[in-house]
Protein backbone atom coordinates (compact mmCIF):
# COMPACT_ATOMS: atom_id res chain seq x y z
CA UNK A 1 0.00 0.00 0.00
CA UNK A 2 1.42 3.55 -0.56
CA UNK A 3 0.48 5.69 2.23
CA UNK A 4 0.41 9.74 1.47
CA UNK A 5 1.36 10.91 4.98
CA UNK A 6 2.23 14.65 6.72
CA UNK A 7 0.45 17.35 8.81
CA UNK A 8 -2.39 19.22 7.87
CA UNK A 9 -2.46 21.51 4.95
CA UNK A 10 0.95 19.90 3.46
CA UNK A 11 -0.07 19.27 -0.01
CA UNK A 12 -1.12 15.50 0.74
CA UNK A 13 -4.70 15.97 -1.16
CA UNK A 14 -2.65 17.43 -4.08
CA UNK A 15 -0.03 13.98 -4.12
CA UNK A 16 -3.28 11.95 -4.07
CA UNK A 17 -4.43 13.62 -6.94
CA UNK A 18 -1.23 13.28 -8.83
CA UNK A 19 -1.45 9.46 -7.66
CA UNK A 20 -5.03 9.29 -9.09
CA UNK A 21 -4.32 10.91 -12.34
CA UNK A 22 -1.44 8.49 -12.98
CA UNK A 23 -3.69 5.42 -12.46
CA UNK A 24 -2.65 4.56 -9.41
CA UNK A 25 -5.77 2.72 -7.02
CA UNK A 26 -7.42 4.28 -4.72
CA UNK A 27 -7.89 2.40 -0.85
CA UNK A 28 -11.75 2.91 -0.06
CA UNK A 29 -13.12 5.43 -1.63
CA UNK A 30 -12.14 8.92 -1.32
CA UNK A 31 -13.81 10.70 -4.12
CA UNK A 32 -17.17 9.97 -2.29
CA UNK A 33 -17.25 12.88 -0.57
CA UNK A 34 -16.10 15.47 1.97
CA UNK A 35 -14.76 13.47 4.99
CA UNK A 36 -13.18 14.95 8.67
CA UNK A 37 -14.94 18.37 7.52
CA UNK A 38 -17.88 20.36 9.16
CA UNK A 39 -18.47 21.74 5.16
CA UNK A 40 -21.36 19.61 4.63
CA UNK A 41 -22.86 20.40 7.97
CA UNK A 42 -22.95 24.39 7.71
CA UNK A 43 -26.55 25.69 7.83
CA UNK A 44 -25.91 28.72 6.16
CA UNK A 45 -23.66 27.27 3.55
CA UNK A 46 -21.28 30.82 3.78
CA UNK A 47 -18.69 28.99 5.99
CA UNK A 48 -18.88 25.77 3.56
CA UNK A 49 -18.45 27.75 0.91
CA UNK A 50 -15.66 29.76 1.90
CA UNK A 51 -13.60 26.07 2.98
CA UNK A 52 -14.55 24.62 -0.41
CA UNK A 53 -12.38 27.81 -2.03
CA UNK A 54 -9.74 27.31 0.47
CA UNK A 55 -9.46 23.78 0.08
CA UNK A 56 -11.24 23.53 -3.41
CA UNK A 57 -9.77 20.19 -4.37
CA UNK A 58 -9.27 18.33 -1.10
CA UNK A 59 -9.48 16.18 0.91
CA UNK A 60 -8.71 12.86 -1.00
CA UNK A 61 -9.23 11.38 2.71
CA UNK A 62 -11.16 8.67 4.38
CA UNK A 63 -13.21 8.62 7.44
CA UNK A 64 -10.79 8.53 10.54
CA UNK A 65 -12.96 5.81 12.17
CA UNK A 66 -13.26 4.02 9.25
CA UNK A 67 -9.15 4.04 9.03
CA UNK A 68 -8.68 3.39 12.58
CA UNK A 69 -11.28 0.49 12.13
CA UNK A 70 -9.35 -0.95 8.80
CA UNK A 71 -5.78 -1.03 10.01
CA UNK A 72 -6.57 -3.31 12.28
CA UNK A 73 -6.80 -6.05 10.26
CA UNK A 74 -3.88 -6.53 7.49
CA UNK A 75 -4.61 -4.81 4.27
CA UNK A 76 -3.69 -8.27 1.96
CA UNK A 77 -5.05 -8.01 -1.38
CA UNK A 78 -7.56 -5.73 -0.64
CA UNK A 79 -5.43 -2.87 -0.73
CA UNK A 80 -2.38 -4.35 -2.35
CA UNK A 81 -1.03 -1.25 -4.58
CA UNK A 82 -3.89 1.03 -3.52
CA UNK A 83 -3.52 4.38 -2.33
CA UNK A 84 -4.53 6.27 0.85
CA UNK A 85 -4.48 8.96 3.23
CA UNK A 86 -3.59 9.28 6.48
CA UNK A 87 -2.24 11.94 8.16
CA UNK A 88 -0.69 12.11 11.54
CA UNK A 89 -4.28 10.93 13.30
CA UNK A 90 -4.17 8.03 11.52
CA UNK A 91 -0.60 7.19 10.17
CA UNK A 92 1.01 5.95 13.51
CA UNK A 93 -1.80 3.16 13.79
CA UNK A 94 -1.15 1.28 10.43
CA UNK A 95 1.12 -1.66 10.66
CA UNK A 96 4.48 -1.20 8.62
CA UNK A 97 3.01 -4.70 7.12
CA UNK A 98 0.65 -2.61 5.23
CA UNK A 99 2.95 0.07 4.27
CA UNK A 100 4.98 -0.93 0.69
CA UNK A 101 5.72 3.25 0.53
CA UNK A 102 5.14 6.11 2.50
CA UNK A 103 4.90 9.15 0.68
CA UNK A 104 5.91 12.47 3.07
CA UNK A 105 4.12 16.08 2.47
CA UNK A 106 6.16 18.76 3.50
CA UNK A 107 6.11 22.61 2.64
CA UNK A 108 9.03 24.66 2.94
CA UNK A 109 6.99 27.84 4.43
CA UNK A 110 5.85 26.05 7.55
CA UNK A 111 4.50 29.77 8.51
CA UNK A 112 2.09 29.59 5.62
CA UNK A 113 1.05 26.05 6.18
CA UNK A 114 -0.10 26.85 9.68
CA UNK A 115 -1.80 30.37 8.52
CA UNK A 116 -3.82 28.39 6.19
CA UNK A 117 -5.00 25.34 8.86
CA UNK A 118 -5.39 28.35 11.37
CA UNK A 119 -7.53 29.76 8.83
CA UNK A 120 -9.43 26.86 7.72
CA UNK A 121 -9.90 25.61 11.80
CA UNK A 122 -11.68 29.00 12.41
CA UNK A 123 -14.29 28.62 9.40
CA UNK A 124 -15.21 24.83 10.65
CA UNK A 125 -15.30 26.60 14.16
CA UNK A 126 -18.06 28.97 12.93
CA UNK A 127 -19.82 26.19 11.75
CA UNK A 128 -19.83 24.09 15.12
CA UNK A 129 -21.32 27.21 16.58
CA UNK A 130 -23.84 27.43 14.49
CA UNK A 131 -25.17 23.98 14.01
CA UNK A 132 -28.03 22.48 16.31
CA UNK A 133 -26.97 18.93 14.66
CA UNK A 134 -24.80 16.41 16.27
CA UNK A 135 -21.40 16.62 15.15
CA UNK A 136 -19.53 13.76 16.30
CA UNK A 137 -16.27 13.27 16.52
CA UNK A 138 -15.17 16.05 14.36
CA UNK A 139 -17.30 18.37 15.85
CA UNK A 140 -15.63 17.71 19.36
CA UNK A 141 -11.98 18.22 17.51
CA UNK A 142 -12.99 21.13 15.90
CA UNK A 143 -14.49 22.94 19.70
CA UNK A 144 -10.99 21.68 21.10
CA UNK A 145 -9.14 23.61 18.78
CA UNK A 146 -11.43 26.46 17.05
CA UNK A 147 -9.71 29.02 20.09
CA UNK A 148 -6.07 28.32 18.78
CA UNK A 149 -3.68 30.87 17.89
CA UNK A 150 -1.54 30.37 14.20
CA UNK A 151 1.39 29.00 17.19
CA UNK A 152 -0.56 26.73 18.48
CA UNK A 153 -1.05 25.40 14.82
CA UNK A 154 2.55 25.59 14.05
CA UNK A 155 2.93 23.88 17.63
CA UNK A 156 0.47 21.05 16.67
CA UNK A 157 1.92 20.88 13.59
CA UNK A 158 5.67 19.97 14.67
CA UNK A 159 4.07 17.35 16.80
CA UNK A 160 2.25 15.46 14.48
CA UNK A 161 5.43 15.72 11.63
CA UNK A 162 7.77 14.34 14.80
CA UNK A 163 5.08 11.46 15.40
CA UNK A 164 5.42 10.63 11.87
CA UNK A 165 8.83 10.78 11.14
CA UNK A 166 9.73 8.68 14.25
CA UNK A 167 6.98 5.81 13.10
CA UNK A 168 9.06 6.30 9.54
CA UNK A 169 12.78 6.10 10.82
CA UNK A 170 12.23 3.45 13.69
CA UNK A 171 10.22 1.16 11.68
CA UNK A 172 12.96 1.91 8.06
CA UNK A 173 9.70 2.29 6.31
CA UNK A 174 10.42 3.34 2.84
CA UNK A 175 9.90 7.20 2.27
CA UNK A 176 9.82 9.60 -0.87
CA UNK A 177 9.60 13.06 0.48
CA UNK A 178 8.11 15.37 -1.90
CA UNK A 179 7.47 19.31 -1.30
CA UNK A 180 4.04 21.38 -2.28
CA UNK A 181 6.10 23.86 -3.39
CA UNK A 182 8.50 22.28 -5.41
CA UNK A 183 5.30 20.35 -7.09
CA UNK A 184 3.66 23.90 -7.59
CA UNK A 185 6.64 24.94 -9.43
CA UNK A 186 8.06 22.20 -11.44
CA UNK A 187 5.41 19.30 -11.50
CA UNK A 188 7.14 17.74 -14.80
CA UNK A 189 10.63 17.09 -12.85
CA UNK A 190 8.55 16.07 -9.24
CA UNK A 191 6.31 13.59 -10.60
CA UNK A 192 8.79 12.20 -13.07
CA UNK A 193 10.56 11.87 -9.84
CA UNK A 194 8.03 10.32 -8.30
CA UNK A 195 7.25 7.59 -10.76
CA UNK A 196 10.90 7.11 -11.40
CA UNK A 197 12.61 6.73 -7.51
CA UNK A 198 9.54 4.87 -6.30
CA UNK A 199 9.53 2.04 -9.70
CA UNK A 200 5.47 2.83 -9.14
CA UNK A 201 4.43 0.75 -11.83
CA UNK A 202 6.81 -2.40 -11.50
CA UNK A 203 6.10 -2.02 -7.47
CA UNK A 204 2.66 -2.18 -7.89
CA UNK A 205 2.67 -4.92 -10.49
CA UNK A 206 4.86 -7.48 -7.80
CA UNK A 207 2.11 -6.44 -4.97
CA UNK A 208 -1.18 -7.07 -6.51
CA UNK A 209 0.50 -10.09 -8.78
CA UNK A 210 -1.88 -8.90 -11.40
CA UNK A 211 -2.27 -6.74 -14.58
CA UNK A 212 -5.20 -4.80 -13.53
CA UNK A 213 -3.32 -3.22 -10.62
CA UNK A 214 -0.58 -2.34 -12.81
CA UNK A 215 -1.00 1.60 -14.13
CA UNK A 216 1.14 2.56 -17.17
CA UNK A 217 2.72 5.77 -16.25
CA UNK A 218 2.60 7.32 -20.13
CA UNK A 219 3.68 10.82 -20.97
CA UNK A 220 -0.51 11.09 -21.47
CA UNK A 221 -1.14 10.40 -17.69
CA UNK A 222 1.96 12.50 -16.74
CA UNK A 223 0.40 15.43 -18.32
CA UNK A 224 -2.76 14.93 -17.25
CA UNK A 225 -1.36 15.00 -13.41
CA UNK A 226 0.42 18.37 -14.14
CA UNK A 227 -2.70 19.99 -15.26
CA UNK A 228 -4.65 18.41 -12.10
CA UNK A 229 -1.97 20.17 -10.34
CA UNK A 230 -1.45 23.84 -11.78
CA UNK A 231 -4.66 24.33 -12.69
Amino acid sequence: MIVVTGAGRCGSSMLMQTLYHLGVPMFGDPLSGEHNTLAPLDPTGIYARQIREKNPNGYWELDIEFVLDSVKKPFGMNGAGKALKALAATFPSIPKRNIDLAILCLRRDRNKQAQSMHELIQLEGKIADDSEQDLGHIGERIKAIQHWTVDDVRRNQNLALDVITKKLTEESILTHTVYFEDMKKKPKEEIESLVSSLNLSQRLYNLAEQETFCPKYSKKKIKRAIKNIIK
